[in-house]
């Protein structure tokens, strides 16, 4: 919900409906992330996805949002993927 929400502030937009109707609305906003309703509609079919397609999607749709507010002036910090962290035991 808050990346939707970010994507309606950057295009100076709104959406009626939250999560799931608020991302069907965002699909025709002129800025978008790359890949954006591909990515968006993967967990509207989640019972579809194994849990290695979820996680996959989920980085992929984090990092690209991660680009389009970098590409509109916003500086995020990104942080390390899972497999490079040390866990502790």
């Amino acid at each position: 919900m808050e990346f939707n929400l970010l994507t309606t502030i950057l295009n100076k937009e709104f959406v009626n409906y939250d999560y799931l109707g608020g991302l069907s609305e965002a699909f025709k906003f002129e800025k978008l992330p790359r890949d954006y309703e591909k990515i968006a509609r993967k967990p509207m079919d989640w019972t579809s996805l194994s849990l290695d397609e979820t996680i996959s999607s989920a980085d992929d749709f984090v990092h690209n949002f991660v680009v389009f507010a970098e590409d509109n002036g916003i500086k995020l910090k990104e942080r390390p993927p899972l497999e490079k962290l040390k866990l502790q035991e």
